[in-house]
Parts: structure tokens; sequence; C-alpha cells
């Protein structure tokens, strides 16, 4: 695995760069949320202030938080003042903007004057001295300090690094970058487990699915197991089949790990690793229930997905597309899947 200079893998510090990045915008836009003790009237018998026609001011709530935002220029500052970089004011105009760079990106553009046009966005990581600076800065804390009571960053979330968790968090985010709004689903609606029953002239399989949103909105800890049943195991009534306890597979069941997501258009995107053959499988859902709408935490009763792992084969030439698709459409009914909650 590639290795840069802070020692760490290439995937580790991405992940790092994208949770600095975010800090740093959060900041800039919100800054330290603190109390203004100068702004409190707490006392009954104390003047309240008059406005220039003489007016009294309504007394202030103590309560109300009161936040500040931030230039780059004024990032920088507070960077520079928890660092103690010693910057001074031109190395700091110089510097915002490289950090302002970092955060928000450049244009990364494809031919020059009026001819370039814009392929992509670029992040420039600032050198490891002002990285070090950020990151001090991010994770400084001083229970004597009311604005740094509790650090703006905890350090194990510069630290920590599990793949198994970073990928569906990754792509959490990229999905809700920009969507105007979270995932739909609540616990109450997802939660829980749900069985699928497909056939084929081999006999049945039966699939549990078990999904339970995450700590994080929209990420789902998901369990997959199928078993198979020869047409000779069951009765004819399919319907047994839902009912784990009483019917068993004679044969190993199958076990697949994965994780989940949600987004904000309510679709749900599954990936799984089959453990047996090693197969990766890609499940999203096609329909769901419409009386999730109807009421806020009403459970999702039966959703259908599409099971996908590999591409079907194009072997044949076909005279038209609408031929080719309704090949495609008849192969893709096999993998299509009802889950119905337990």
């Amino acid at each position: 695995m590639v290795k840069i200079r802070t020692g760490e893998s290439v995937e580790q510090m991405g992940w790092r760069l994208i949770r600095i990045r975010k800090a740093l915008k959060a900041f800039k836009e919100f800054g330290y949320t603190t109390f203004k003790n100068d702004d409190w009237y707490i006392e009954d018998d104390k003047p309240r202030i008059e406005n220039s026609e003489g007016k009294k001011l309504p007394k202030k709530d103590p309560a109300i938080l009161q936040t500040k935002d931030h230039s780059w220029a004024g990032v920088t500052g507070a960077i520079a003042n928890v660092a103690n970089t010693g910057w001074d004011e031109e190395e700091i105009d110089n510097i915002s903007e490289r950090i302002r760079q970092f955060v928000e990106g450049t244009d990364w553009l494809e031919g020059t004057g009026e001819d370039a046009i814009v392929i992509g966005t670029n992040y420039p990581v600032p050198r490891k001295d002002r990285m070090a600076a950020i990151e001090k800065f991010l994770t400084y804390h001083d229970p004597e300090d009311p604005d740094h009571i509790e650090p703006l960053f905890a350090t194990e979330y510069l630290t920590v690094y599990s793949p198994e968790l970073q990928a569906p968090l990754h792509l959490q985010e990229f999905l809700n970058d920009g969507a105007g709004g979270s995932c739909y689903f609540t616990p109450d609606q997802v939660d829980g487990q749900y069985i699928a029953i497909q056939e084929t002239d081999s006999g049945v399989s039966r699939f549990c699915l078990n999904m339970q949103m995450g700590e994080s909105d929209g990420l789902l800890k998901t369990q997959l197991v199928k078993e198979v049943f020869q047409s000779d195991e069951i009765s004819d009534d399919r319907s047994r089949l839902f009912d784990l306890e009483n019917t068993q597979s004679s044969q190993n069941p199958v076990a697949y790990f994965g994780w989940g997501v949600t987004t904000p258009e309510d679709n749900i995107y599954l990936f799984f690793n089959n453990l047996v053959s090693e197969e990766n499988h890609f499940v999203f859902t096609l329909a769901m229930d419409e009386g999730i709408y109807d009421e806020i935490e009403a459970p999702i009763q039966r959703f259908v997905v599409i099971n996908h792992n590999l591409p079907f084969p194009i072997s044949v030439p076909y005279v038209t597309d609408n031929m080719l698709m309704d090949d495609v459409f008849q192969k893709t009914k096999n993998n299509l899947m009802v889950f119905h909650r337990a």
C-alpha cells in the first residue's frame, strides 16, 4: 500500500482530510458557540439600556447562545492563536487563502484562456507544519477557557480508521451533500427482520434480512442469511416459509456480510459479500410501501429489491435494442425479491 509522509495510508489520510475540511468549514460558518455574559440582564433592579429615542430596550434572554462567523483570515487567525504559530498579519493573509482552497477547492481546468473548461475540483493540502497547526486547533481544549471547554474535534475522530465503517460514511456524505435534506426514514420505520422467498427450478431460497439504523443518520447495520430448501422438503403452502421457527433448512445457511445506507430520496442501498463464494452483491429498492408516508413512524411492511451480482452476458447479435431489453427484462425478473417484515 502506498505510504505518504505522515506514515498513514492514502485511504487513512484521505478520510482525515475530509473530516478536517468539514470541521474548518463549520467553524467558519458558526464559530464558537458560547454564552455572551456581557449581554445578560439578570438583576431586576438593573436599569435597562435605552435606545437613541429614549425608549428602554427589553431584557435579553440569558439562555440564548451567541455564535460568530469568520472570514478565512479570521479562521487562520484563530488557528495561529491556539497553535501559537507566530504567524504575522501578512502570513495569515497568505495562509488563509491556502486554507480556503483546501476547504472549498479550486477549479481543475483543462485548456487555457477562453478555451479552458472546468473538469473537476482540486483540494490542495496545506504543507505539513500548517496541517499540524490546524489539527492542534481542532483538538485543543482548556477547561478554564469558555471557548475551549470541549475540543472542536475529538482526537479519536481524526485517528480511528475502519474501512467497514468509512465506506458507508463516505457514501452517505456524498449522497447528502447538497441534496437539501437528510433521509426520511427513522429507526422505528426501518429496524427489524424481513423475509423474502425466491423460487427456482431446483428449489426455494429464503432470505432473512436484519436491518438496524446506525448511530449516524442514514447508515444501516445489516445481516443477510440465505437458506435453500428442496421442493420435497416443504409443503405446497409457501407461506409457511415465513415462519422461521417451524421450517428449518436441511442445508447449511449462507451468510452475507455487509452494510447499507438510505438516501434523501428514500432509497435503500445494501452492499453484501457472500462469505462462501466471496461474490459481491448490490441490493437496492425498486418499490416501497406507500403507507410509510401516511404516518411518520409507520414501519416498513414490504419492499421490492433487485439483487445484483454479475452483469448479464450479451452473446446474441440482437436485431434491435428493444429485443435486447426484452431479454434483459426476462433475466432480471429472477433477481427481484419482495421482503416482508417478519
